[in-house]
């Protein structure tokens, strides 16, 4: 959050952790927000590899604010042709 890679509510909705605009933490709400996610989520599965890659770039500008980076390039492909 500090360092702009998230937002508050990307923050608070992503890991369930509260702070204010400066990135200060809010203990007490934190807690409650996690117990709150925790209530609502159900069973986790045993491992979650998240998204693809393409929703994470779908995804970038409007939660990070930033845009989003250009997927990395195939070394071997580009030296060939």
């Amino acid at each position: 959050m500090r360092r702009r890679l998230i937002s508050v509510e990307g923050a608070a909705d992503g890991y369930g952790v509260v702070c204010d605009a400066d990135g200060v933490v809010d203990a007490a709400a934190t807690r409650a927000r996690r117990e709150d996610l925790r209530g609502h989520r159900g069973e986790l599965p045993v491992f979650d590899k998240g998204p693809s890659l393409a929703e994470i770039i779908d995804r970038c500008e409007e939660e990070t604010g930033l845009p989003a980076p250009r997927p990395p390039v195939n070394v071997r492909k580009a030296v060939r042709t």
